[in-house]
């Protein structure tokens, strides 16, 4: 009986979770956060080329033509986070493919990240006569700071998850950014981390990226020579 009810129970919070997540992601008159998206999109892309690359022709059509769409909605979505990383993951699948080109794809990156850098200084520099200042360097490294300042205040605990937009504009006032820009996080996963879990969870979260670092670099070595290679890479 005492199982039966912990069921019950957990499925109860299981459909509390659900739908304020479908009414704060999908149906929100507001709509959705666009890096978001492209951020759940763009690691599937890879996989769909390079695990394509070694199947039939019928599943290699279907595996390109999914990874084609979502390279679309990637586009559209206009996220340069999104897109830098899937230009760093096409060029390491092709210098696991080639090593003799690595030289092409280490010009290729330098090219494509100094043109990034010219377009984003003037982004930037337009930008900033804009109401949303979230969009301007200022206006990052001011959130970066307040996202410092809590978490020296609250190092243990943090102050919890979706409280960012609650707590800044009482505890740390801002005077760079709008007050009605919204302001979901601290534009930086790491900082993140440190004030929703604390110190402890962000030594954590540093722990797990080191630990699928190292698991990715074991995989690689593994499949060196096999026809999984490109997928791994």
């Amino acid at each position: 009986m005492r199982l039966l009810w912990s069921w019950v129970w957990s499925a109860h919070w299981v459909c509390v979770f659900l739908k304020n997540f479908c009414l704060r992601n999908i149906f929100n008159p507001r709509g959705f956060t666009p890096n978001l998206v492209a951020g759940a999109i763009a690691p599937v892309i890879p996989l769909c080329w390079f695990w394509g690359w070694r199947q039939s022709r019928w599943r290699r059509r279907a595996l390109f033509g999914i990874a084609l769409f979502l390279s679309l909605v990637v586009a559209l979505t206009q996220s340069r986070g999104a897109i830098i990383g899937l230009g760093v993951s096409f060029a390491f699948g092709a210098l696991w493919l080639k090593p003799r080109v690595g030289w092409i794809v280490v010009v290729l990156l330098i090219g494509a990240a100094a043109l990034f850098g010219v377009a984003e200084t003037n982004r930037l520099v337009d930008s900033s006569l804009l109401d949303n200042s979230t969009v301007t360097a200022a206006g990052r490294f001011e959130l970066w700071q307040r996202a410092l300042y809590i978490a020296q205040d609250f190092p243990f605990t943090g102050i919890g998850l979706g409280t960012f937009s609650q707590v800044v504009p009482v505890m740390y006032p801002l005077f760079i950014n709008s007050p009605d820009a919204p302001l979901p996080h601290a534009h930086n996963m790491y900082l993140q981390m440190a004030v929703d879990y604390g110190v402890g969870g962000f030594v954590a979260f540093i722990g797990i990226v080191a630990t699928m670092f190292a698991l990715c670099i074991a995989v690689l070595r593994r499949t060196r020579g096999t026809p999984n290679e490109l997928l791994a890479a």
